[in-house]
């Protein structure tokens, strides 16, 4: 399933983004959707891989995420570790 998402993503944001990147966004979405179903995983990482690296492409630079807690609900920041 990973490397069937990570050849679709990379086929069709190749032009933009390395395969090493789409590998690290996936990688991310995973982590991040640990807890739901199993069977939904496949369709849910690859959904929001897609969306996550559009999103970075329309602000132009592909930034890694970096979560910072502040006491309160978690949030993310765009900023270069």
């Amino acid at each position: 399933m990973y490397e069937q998402t990570v050849a679709r993503l990379s086929a069709e944001f190749g032009g933009e983004v390395s395969r090493r990147q789409v590998e690290s966004v996936l990688r991310r979405c995973l982590t991040d959707l640990a807890g739901s179903p199993v069977g939904a995983m496949p369709e849910l990482s690859e959904r929001l891989a897609r969306q996550r690296l559009a999103d970075e492409l329309d602000v132009g630079v592909l930034l890694p995420v970096v979560w910072t807690y502040t006491g309160a609900p978690l949030s993310a920041s765009n900023r270069v570790a």
